[in-house]
């Protein structure tokens, strides 16, 4: 079928997923005694009994502690953690020695941590409103010293009889939390008893990921843009990425060019996509410059360590089926070749595997400066043909096309919640604590949607799968669901490529961080509510024109980085206030009333950073509207380049340009 033909199939009939309702009763209280059996189940292992058949399905495993630990992907109440444990050999988390939660601590390492912050342990009541007691090591101490606020409940009404393990990323530690046993979180295991399984994908080598100071021009606040390139090679930008082709003699080893890419502050190329493939050809076909018009170049494909599972190291994605390869390839001549490089001859790109030591050039890519899922967006809509108002219809829709299936698990793939034909449960349950707060209804409400919707989609093809369980999520719990794409909105932000020639303001590289405890202190406050962390910052919400407002001062004064990373621990990003529309309404509204002053200025998502003439927006990345610039379009003192908004109703411009750091920022709601 031709693309044309492909795009013109009608939708799917409008599907009905609505998951049952919970039943009215309320359940019974729950004091599971600790299982007398652990037993194995050797129907999910090889012959041997000791291998797994698909260690994967289950979750991520990890070696810490003197223990093999598994982070499952599943939902289960505390008796079903326990018992999914025993099947696979092992048993529930156990934190039984300060050293062992230690240990933990470290392994976990706060904001570092992946996978999701709440986990079952084997720790129970040992009757209803008594203490706690492990069940594997009955007669260790239990940790009090370890549960969080407000627990464990000393109510004797046996609302929380299991023990919960809490990641605290804010402040990266663990604590306990007492829970009621039929509450679904994700099952963890830890034991010896079950071998490392087999490799499924390769082992990606661990080099230096450095910025090269020589390659690049800096400015104020450590930003910097790519400097004297041609010096050193050839920029490319096709199909929203950036390909940088160095010079033919700068060759490299497979491991030095990962390096070399890093040097730039970019990536080797990754071939993780079909249409990379043509981009590459694309980006040979824009160029006369025969330097780069043929010969073999690193990709940061390899099956090191698991023969035969290739994998692109940059972004951590298997290599496709419908991967291009050269005549006769893969063929590990010699048994030597774990690396795949790209031939390019003609136009056209395809891969092969070489020994990793070779010296070749090397195809280094990123993103030019845009937000992370508007980049996501615009790639797959290039790859399936879509164009932005089928995209936008998409959000109400009750069926989808099947481009329109295919673009949504390539938005899935493109936001991390989809890698390698398995959908990320635990990223997405991870979220959960954020979105839901304190409000157990919903995050329940947002466990059950997620296992009703994941066990209803297995077993079909997989734009399928991913299509119908976007419209299962949506029908279920849509607030959820939105509230899931304003995080990634907010944490989907991959650094942009600087050009050397500055064509807008530059906006900052910063890391978006949601402190769970944060955003939900703020969610929970009512809509003129205020908040002070002593000695650290003050805050007042505000709820007007369609979002919701932070205004804060911060003790420390902060850099323009510093304050989209502010912005971001609460759930919210730096405002952006486009139009003199919206400035009216935040003014009407009376937004800012928090610090008795009438002449405070807050800091925006605004920058005229290195292109004082051309400032820009930096989330929709427009430019400033020259009504709001005029206090400041003469001011040519480039140290002045954070922009700064009042929003009181008088007399006072309404922006002005400041220096690098400020006391005072404004947040808004992403939706």
């Amino acid at each position: 079928m031709t693309t044309a033909a492909w795009n013109a199939t009608k939708a799917t009939p409008a599907l009905n997923f609505t998951k049952p309702k919970p039943p009215t009763t309320k359940m019974p209280l729950s004091l599971p005694p600790c299982p007398l059996k652990c037993t194995k189940d050797l129907t999910l292992f090889k012959a041997d009994n000791k291998t797994l058949e698909d260690p994967i399905v289950h979750g991520f495993w990890e070696t810490a502690c003197g223990e093999q630990l598994l982070f499952g992907k599943f939902l289960a109440n505390w008796q079903q953690n326990y018992d999914m444990c025993c099947k696979l050999g092992m048993e529930p988390i156990t934190l039984d020695s300060p050293a062992k939660a230690s240990c933990m601590k470290s392994f976990v390492n706060g904001n570092n941590w992946k996978y999701n912050t709440r986990y079952w342990t084997s720790g129970v009541r040992k009757k209803i409103g008594g203490s706690f007691l492990w069940c594997k090591n009955t007669s260790a101490p239990f940790p009090t010293n370890m549960w969080g606020f407000s627990s464990p409940n000393t109510i004797i009404n046996g609302s929380g009889n299991c023990a919960q393990m809490q990641i605290v990323k804010g402040n990266s530690s663990i604590l306990l939390e007492d829970k009621t046993c039929t509450f679904l979180s994700a099952f963890a295991c830890q034991g010896p008893t079950t071998p490392k399984p087999a490799c499924e994908a390769p082992t990606c080598p661990i080099v230096p990921c450095v910025k090269n100071s020589v390659y690049f021009k800096y400015l104020a606040d450590d930003y910097s843009t790519l400097y004297n390139v041609s010096s050193y090679g050839t920029t490319v930008e096709v199909s929203n990425r950036l390909f940088l082709f160095p010079k033919p003699i700068f060759t490299r080893s497979f491991n030095d060019a990962i390096s070399y890419c890093c040097e730039f502050g970019l990536s080797l190329v990754s071939m993780h996509k079909d249409f990379m493939f043509d981009a590459v050809a694309k980006a040979f076909n824009a160029t006369s410059n025969s330097a780069i018009a043929s010969g073999l170049f690193w990709t940061s494909g390899t099956d090191m360590g698991c023969e035969d599972f290739f994998g692109f190291c940059t972004t951590n994605r298997l290599v496709r089926g419908e991967a291009r390869w050269a005549v006769n390839q893969p063929d590990n001549a010699n048994n030597s070749e774990n690396c795949l490089a790209l031939e390019i001859n003609g136009g056209i790109a395809l891969l092969r595997d070489e020994n990793c030591d070779k010296k070749f050039r090397v195809i280094c890519e990123g993103r030019p400066p845009s937000t992370g899922m508007k980049s996501v967006e615009e790639e797959c809509a290039l790859e399936y043909g879509l164009i932005k108002e089928q995209i936008d219809k998409m959000q109400n829709a009750t069926s989808y096309t099947p481009p329109e299936k295919c673009f949504l698990k390539c938005f899935g793939e493109g936001t991390e919640l989809y890698i390698n034909d398995i959908i990320m449960l635990e990223k997405i349950i991870a979220q959960f604590g954020a979105i839901a707060g304190n409000d157990v209804n919903r995050l329940m409400d947002a466990y059950s949607t997620l296992d009703y919707c994941s066990n209803l989609t297995r077993g079909m093809d997989v734009c399928d799968k991913i299509s119908a369980m976007a419209l299962c999520g949506q029908q279920n719990s849509p607030d959820i669901v939105n509230s899931l794409i304003e995080a990634l909105e907010l944490t989907l932000a991959p650094p942009p490529f600087m050009r050397e020639v500055v064509t807008d303001a530059v906006c900052p590289d910063f890391g978006c961080f949601i402190d769970e405890e944060k955003k939900i202190t703020f969610d929970a406050l009512p809509p003129s509510g205020g908040f002070n962390y002593p000695n650290v910052e003050i805050y007042q919400k505000s709820t007007a024109c369609g979002k919701k407002f932070l205004f804060m001062y911060s003790v420390a004064a902060l850099t323009h980085a510093q304050a989209f990373a502010k912005c971001c621990q609460y759930g919210l990003r730096l405002a952006t206030v486009e139009t003199p529309a919206k400035l009216s309404c935040m003014r009407t509204a009376g937004v800012e009333n928090t610090f008795g002053q009438i002449n405070l200025y807050y800091m925006v998502a605004a920058s005229r950073l290195a292109k004082l003439g051309s400032p820009r927006w930096c989330f929709s990345n427009t430019t400033f509207d020259p009504t709001f610039a005029a206090p400041f379009s003469n001011d040519t003192n480039p140290l002045l380049f954070v922009i700064q908004m009042h929003f009181r109703g008088v007399i006072l411009p309404p922006t002005r340009a400041w220096s690098v750091s400020s006391n005072y920022l404004a947040c808004e709601s992403v939706y």
